[in-house]
């Protein structure tokens, strides 16, 4: 991605400059501004190098499917929803990965336990069984528990409200990807709900870190269930 050149950047404050006039901004709160420390430097600086970032997250995912996954994947056209302030984690999925196969690389790297005989697809809603029909990216919370915004409500109350969770999918392979990140677990004191999927039988999946030695567990829950530990991504 080319540099900015002068022009555009002297554009870019020009526009500023006449947004805050348009808007009769004191004197005192520019000085209130220039002096506010972090804050504001803060946002300006996520908001002009939110490019960046994503580029490297792409990046980053790119390395992870070549190690983890032997997945020779260039995200380069990928179409990435543009980025909201406080959601910083990317998860991309690739075209052709499946969520038996997302589950036996967990089994490869750490302890693993699921509630169900045989495999996890086979208990999916048809549309989650076999391989990714597209390639997805997502933004989520950069948060090793789920959002606590998200305790109490069930799939059911989140579906009402029209928040599409994380599905298992994205949550098993976010659950390596940290791994690889920091040699740590996700969600462990509480339990991620994969409010965007569903069992066959409109239960829902869920997946986190579980005590007693069974290491990163799924389970399901029904879509009514609410629980203070049990949250959406």
């Amino acid at each position: 991605m080319a540099k900015a050149n002068s022009d555009s950047i002297f554009s870019l404050a020009s526009r500023m400059a006449n947004r805050m006039n348009s808007n009769d901004v004191s004197q005192e709160r520019v000085d209130e501004i220039i002096k506010s420390g972090e804050q504001f430097w803060t946002c300006f600086d996520a908001l002009v190098n939110a490019d960046n970032n994503t580029e490297s997250q792409i990046t980053s995912w790119e390395k992870f499917y070549k190690k983890y996954f032997s997945l020779d994947m260039k995200f380069d056209h990928a179409i990435v929803p543009q980025h909201q302030s406080g959601f910083d984690r990317l998860i991309l999925i690739p075209q052709g990965l499946s969520i038996n196969t997302a589950y036996s690389t967990c089994q490869e790297y750490f302890k693993c336990w699921k509630w169900m005989e045989g495999d996890i697809e086979s208990k999916m809603q048809e549309s989650e069984r076999g391989q990714t029909k597209t390639a997805t990216a997502r933004w989520f919370r950069d948060l090793v528990e789920a959002d606590e915004k998200t305790a109490n409500k069930s799939a059911n109350d989140l579906t009402r409200e029209n928040i599409q969770g994380i599905t298992l999918l994205e949550c098993i392979v976010y659950e390596i990807k940290y791994f690889s990140e920091t040699g740590k677990h996700l969600n462990i004191k509480n339990i991620t709900l994969c409010s965007g999927s569903r069992w066959a039988g409109d239960g829902v999946p869920s997946a986190g870190w579980g005590g007693g030695g069974f290491g990163f567990s799924v389970v399901w829950y029904d879509a009514g269930v609410r629980d203070s530990g049990l949250r959406s991504r």
